[in-house]
């Protein structure tokens, strides 16, 4: 009985291990869309290119067009990049499929059933055409509106884009007398497409190894947190070579005036000045906003006329109008000399100072 049992449970472990395995396999698809507009202005030709930017992987189920009324064959190309550059080279583009279709008329959704493989995040191109027919009373033509646009969901962006005559702006289309356009390519800048892209987003293919919310495939610094970018500089913190959140090409870790720069410290005194108590270029211990001398020492004056000495026109420490230089009788008035020859009275022998000669 124990063996029967043990058996039971066995098969039953197996069982359940085969489920679990397999629910994480399986891909939730969500169904979702997103449209233009459909209100086109008397604007019509063979086709529109425009660009889709994925933001959550998906896949395309289908296209609603503006479509005049009649017959055609849809063929839907895309490629990885932006349509911008490639509008006349049919080389850059895979084409995504085919789908005959009957118009429905202008401003009235027609339901082309093309599908992409899973689309991952990124900007494509895509190209819509039907089969170019030359005469315009022949042709089914898709309807635009002139402008651009862009719109958004939390899935996809589509921006809008340009309308297109012939296949790749084949210049025949737009020299037939019933079009008559100049356009050589035959390409309409600023033409917003009329149309609507359905979609099922792929959630079990947004695979998150580090658990930052970002996804693997577009992961800057895999392992690691991509959202810590202390320094905005757009790469996260253990893969930035160098984390500068003042931008002054001084790390963090060693960042003197944090929020300031460390390079600017006129007074070469090894302290950036923002963060400096004393910013001082020459060295006389006189702030350079205070300091009256630039260059030279504050502190020597000899004179004590409040102007440092190598910013005083006149050094003159006795007062009498002298630069100390020049002055005969240092510490003495150098006008007084009652018996005028030359020599200051305070400076010469006592018969100069009015006083009796003596040996």
């Amino acid at each position: 009985m124990l063996k029967k049992n043990m058996g039971k449970l066995l098969i039953c472990t197996i069982f359940l291990t085969i489920i679990n395995a397999l629910s994480f396999q399986v891909s939730w698809a969500t169904p979702g869309s997103i449209t233009t507009l459909f209100a086109h202005d008397d604007r019509q030709f063979h086709g529109n290119m425009f660009d889709v930017t994925v933001i959550t992987p998906l896949t395309i189920t289908g296209f609603d067009i503006n479509l005049g009324w009649g017959d055609t064959i849809v063929t839907v190309y895309y490629r990885n990049g932006s349509y911008v550059g490639s509008e006349t080279n049919p080389d850059d583009w895979t084409v995504m499929g085919s789908a005959p279709v009957s118009g429905e008329g202008p401003n009235n959704p027609t339901s082309v059933l093309i599908s992409s493989p899973l689309l991952q995040p990124g900007t494509y191109g895509f190209y819509i055409s039907v089969t170019p027919t030359l005469n315009v009373t022949d042709s089914t033509d898709m309807y635009y509106t002139s402008g651009s646009m862009t719109v958004s969901n939390a899935d996809i962006s589509i921006t809008a884009g340009i309308g297109v005559g012939g296949m790749f702006g084949d210049v025949t289309a737009c020299q037939h007398y019933s079009r008559n356009y100049p356009n050589d390519p035959c390409i309409f800048p600023d033409r917003r497409w009329n149309g609507t892209i359905y979609y099922d987003t792929d959630d079990a293919s947004i695979i998150d190894s580090d658990g930052d919310g970002v996804p693997d495939n577009v992961d800057q610094c895999p392992g690691f947190n991509d959202n810590i970018d202390v320094d905005n500089d757009g790469i996260p913190d253990d893969c930035d070579p160098l984390i500068d959140s003042d931008g002054d090409g001084v790390s963090d870790d060693v960042d003197q005036c944090p929020g300031f720069n460390d390079n600017i410290d006129v007074d070469n005194d090894r302290t950036p000045d923002h963060c400096d108590p004393l910013v001082d270029s020459d060295g006389d211990g006189v702030e350079d906003s205070a300091d009256q001398c630039p260059g030279f020492n504050d502190s020597i004056d000899v004179d004590n006329d409040g102007i440092p000495d190598d910013c005083d026109p006149l050094i003159d420490s006795d007062g009498d109008g002298v630069s100390d230089a020049a002055g005969h009788c240092p510490g003495f008035n150098d006008n007084i000399d009652v018996d005028n020859d030359g020599i200051p009275a305070d400076c010469g022998p006592p018969l100069n100072r009015g006083g009796a000669a003596s040996e």
